[in-house]
């Protein structure tokens, strides 16, 4: 199978590694997430900069797409057009007393996910105050400006929505239904918490789940690609009674092989383009001290037990997807009987 931006040796160093030294993305990585933002502003010759305001709590730079809000010349807020699509519209409006900014268009890649954000900056005796407001989901709060810029706090508010959120192809997807806790960070870390209001459509089962985030942060995936992510956004699904029944209900490619696990995980859906404009759609799982069971349908005998694993289902370039499974043995021996004998497997070398 062809999975054009799945790095498969990491995918297995990933699944072999000892769950305490879990691969995490880079410094480097990092860094270049959090400046690539102003790369945009460097390019765009029509920047227009509010400099340093007179108490020199923070800047702001911005163009008629992007806008970026700084502390001691580090980013610690953007609303960027790669990750908010090549729509976005913003203005930003200096007065004598606050600052308004106002970001239309707003869509989440490879997403339904689409609002307008108004936002208010003022000072409040010594102190700068923002409001913040999304029309689409009935969110007008205000909080202090710095906690929020620092991330100390986030913007908490009920938010109803009956809407799909993402659609992996013709027939699998993510909706949200109901009144939920909402919450959203600097990082654009948005929270959606109900319970059983989160429904998901995979391989045509139907899954529900009490918490839905969307975040830029793509987590381990990012390690995994052959090539650079560009923009991408990554929704992690949790809190539900049946997801473990998700990995025994898919059909391999109509290989003869079957899953069980009794295992608490997070789903994760990732979506975005990589750097040569590649859009991908994938379902991954990544597990540690799991317990995944393997067994061929054609026999009950059969079945090997795996600690570690790594699962993805990949929907980038067909209607149907295609899937990956990378899987580590636990050290205790395990047999195998076949046709023609009796095996024992361990990944343990004994040498007498």
């Amino acid at each position: 199978m062809n999975f054009s931006f799945i790095n498969r040796k990491k995918v297995t160093k990933l699944t072999n590694t000892h769950p305490s030294k879990q691969v995490i993305p880079s410094p480097e990585r990092r860094k270049f997430v959090k400046t690539m933002g102003l790369g945009v502003l460097a390019a765009n010759p029509i920047v227009k900069t509010l400099g340093s305001l007179t108490e020199s709590s923070f800047e702001i730079k911005h163009s008629d797409k992007y806008l970026a809000v700084l502390r001691d010349d580090i980013k610690l807020w953007e609303i960027n057009p790669h990750y908010f699509g090549h729509n976005t519209r913003i203005e930003v409006e200096k007065e004598s007393a606050q600052i308004r900014i106002n970001a239309r268009n707003l869509q989440i890649v490879q997403t339904h996910l689409q609002f307008d954000l108004h936002v208010v900056l003022y000072r409040k005796n010594t102190s700068w105050l923002m409001r913040f407001t999304i029309p689409q989901f009935r969110i007008d709060k205000t909080v202090p400006f710095m906690d929020w810029l620092n991330g100390y706090t986030g913007v908490d508010a009920p938010v109803t929505l009956n809407t799909k959120l993402l659609s992996l192809n013709t027939t699998d997807n993510v909706t949200l239904s109901g009144t939920f806790d909402c919450s959203i960070t600097r990082d654009w870390e948005m929270r959606f918490i109900k319970r059983n209001a989160v429904k998901s459509t995979i391989n045509e089962q139907i899954y529900y789940a009490d918490k839905l985030i969307i975040t830029p942060d793509q987590d381990v995936f990012s390690n995994l690609v052959s090539q650079n992510l560009k923009t991408g956004a990554r929704i992690i699904l949790s809190g539900s009674d049946n997801w473990h029944h998700l990995l025994s209900q898919l059909e391999f490619n109509k290989a003869s092989l079957g899953l069980l696990t009794d295992d608490k995980f997070s789903v994760n859906i990732s979506v975005g383009t990589t750097d040569t404009e590649t859009v991908f759609k994938t379902l991954w799982i990544s597990k540690t001290q799991g317990n995944l069971r393997v067994k061929s349908l054609h026999t009950a005998e059969n079945q090997l037990n795996f600690s570690n694993y790594f699962y993805l289902s990949d929907y980038s370039q067909q209607e149907m997807p295609t899937f990956f499974l990378s899987a580590k043995m636990p050290e205790e021996e395990q047999w195998l009987n076949n046709s023609i004998g009796t095996f024992a497997l361990s990944t343990i070398v004994r040498i007498s």
